[in-house]
């Protein structure tokens, strides 16, 4: 799932993930990978579902500490994490 989030964490946007449209089914109803495809339309929405509420539960942490600033002025409690790992260089040798 892709994220953003603004400065300081306010204004935090979600982009919602792509769907996959096609899904394979054997003659036997099961997808390639075995299970059932309703038990993969469970699964993702069980997934979508608990993403909602653990980032309802971030929002609601961040909006009560949002008053919480260090002596430099910067909020203490932010929304961080979201962006892809880098790639470190190659090292020589």
């Amino acid at each position: 799932m892709t994220r953003t989030s603004g400065s300081e964490g306010a204004g935090t946007q979600q982009c919602v993930p792509a769907t996959r449209l096609l899904s394979l089914v054997n003659d036997d109803g099961t997808t390639v990978n075995g299970s059932s495809l309703i038990e993969e339309i469970v699964r993702d929405g069980v997934r979508r579902m608990l993403t909602a509420t653990l980032d309802a539960e971030v929002n609601a942490y961040i909006a009560e500490l949002t008053d919480q600033r260090d002596e430099i002025g910067r909020q203490l409690v932010v929304r961080d994490g979201y962006h892809q790992p880098g790639r470190s260089p190659p090292r020589p040798g």
